[in-house]
């Protein structure tokens, strides 16, 4: 089943955190760091406040990992954080990788179901436009996301505003399949979006494609 979405969310509306996190790690360590944020995935979902908790692996790159989280409040997933479980993981990814652990606090701007239903293939992208587009761009986003979520194979499309750099944000796709996906690239929407966006944004389009650790 396909999830009912949120409307339209204002950042200062919602007090809800959510974390996209970005890993690199040294090629030849891929195995473990795999087992380590499946088990980190564990404890974060057995955790009290805990709404999302999803890691995944790069394809194509396997030793780029990325994790999206959504907590309850900001106490419970500081809290998840204090605790020695969580510490030694991040000891030991650090030891292993080759740039810094990147957390990115956000909030939702188009909101994600927070269930984190399991989906084929994942993409997740960030977007940078520059101040003085920064309106226009917020338009276009909004529209991109609408519209992508009435294809077939959409199952979780959500928009996260990065909290210390307003003009900073994640598209953040959930696709039943790779076809779905590939499909969705062609769309008029999506090819629209992609024209439109690039006098406004300030570096590349970053789209990467991921596949659920379980």
């Amino acid at each position: 089943s396909f999830f009912i979405f949120s409307p339209l969310l204002k950042s200062q509306d919602s007090e809800q955190p959510f974390m996209i996190t970005y890993i690199e790690i040294t090629p030849g360590h891929e195995d473990q760091v795999t087992a380590l944020l499946s088990q980190a995935s564990y404890y974060a979902r057995e955790h009290a406040g805990s709404l999302r908790y999803q890691a995944f692996q790069r394809l194509g790159r396997p030793n780029h990992f990325a994790i999206f989280e959504t907590w309850v409040d900001q106490n419970t997933m500081t809290d998840f954080r204090s605790q020695t479980d969580f510490i030694n993981y991040i000891e030991t990814i650090e030891s292993v990788t080759y740039s810094p652990y990147d957390e990115r606090p956000s909030t939702a701007i188009f909101d994600t179901s927070n269930q984190g239903q399991e989906g084929s293939i994942y993409a997740i992208t960030h977007i940078d436009i520059i101040p003085t587009a920064l309106e226009d761009g917020r338009v276009l986003i909004s529209d991109l996301v609408s519209e992508t979520r009435k294809e077939s194979g959409a199952i979780d499309i959500a928009i996260m505003e990065q909290n210390n750099r307003r003009n900073h944000f994640t598209l953040i796709e959930t696709w039943a399949s790779e076809a779905a996906q590939q499909n969705h690239v062609s769309q008029a929407h999506a090819v629209n979006f992609r024209n439109e966006l690039l006098s406004r944004s300030g570096s590349l389009y970053d789209e990467r494609l991921y596949k659920l650790i379980d």
